[in-house]
């Protein structure tokens, strides 16, 4: 391994084992409603699913932070505090992990966001700091010209 090797690095990444993601994607599926929201798409999803999800965000977002699954649960139970009475504007949790917005610029071409509830809050980011941070990021990655939001 040499020093101009790309997958060489002086700090080795924090990414938990594989158990973790599992472990985590069960308890937070256990917290989230049963059934389908709107009758269309399931609150939950396979716990095999949602540790995807979590690792991919791991990967992609919180590379380098250690979390615990304490720290992830308190997150996600201060999430759906907001949401005890009514439940329109909560979110699916495989969405609450990550999701991907899809943009089309003036020139026709796709170019991808995605956004975390969970990665926000996780990192101390308020909901109008989430909001603010998406949208400069929007702004400021393409011309949309006439473009639209899909």
């Amino acid at each position: 391994v040499s020093i101009r090797d790309p997958y060489f690095r002086l700090v080795p990444l924090v990414i938990p084992p594989p158990s973790f993601f599992e472990e985590l994607a069960s308890k937070l599926r256990e917290l989230w409603p049963p059934g389908d929201k709107d009758g269309k798409w399931a609150w939950r999803d396979s716990v095999p699913n949602l540790a995807d999800r979590l690792k991919v965000l791991w990967e992609n977002r919180l590379e380098g932070k250690e979390y615990s699954i304490e720290d992830c649960l308190a997150v996600a139970n201060r999430y759906l505090s907001r949401f005890e009475l009514d439940t329109k504007y909560m979110q699916i949790l495989k969405y609450f992990i990550w999701k991907q917005k899809n943009l089309i610029n003036s020139d026709g071409k796709i170019k991808y966001i995605v956004e975390s509830k969970f990665a926000d809050m996780l990192e101390g980011k308020s909901d109008e700091d989430a909001v603010q941070n998406e949208w400069e990021s929007i702004m400021s990655s393409s011309d949309f010209g006439e473009g639209n939001l899909v």
